[in-house]
């Protein structure tokens, strides 16, 4: 079976108001972090650390 990735993004105000599907990770532009969700928890858990110098390469994606 094959699995779909989405890879979603937002500032530290949009992360605090998601709760993403258990195992998914977001960027946070703000903070520069990747977060951690679990399914329960509103924003997930920050991985910490600048992790990305330039955003250009990370893009919206939206579902078909």
């Amino acid at each position: 079976m094959s699995k779909a990735v989405q890879r979603r993004f937002g500032t530290t105000a949009e992360h605090a108001d998601f709760t993403g599907i258990s195992g998914e990770f977001t960027y946070n532009t703000t903070t520069k972090a990747m977060h951690t969700h679990d399914g329960v928890t509103s924003g997930g858990f920050s991985n910490g650390g600048y992790m990305c110098p330039d955003e250009t390469h990370i893009r919206s994606v939206s579902a078909k």
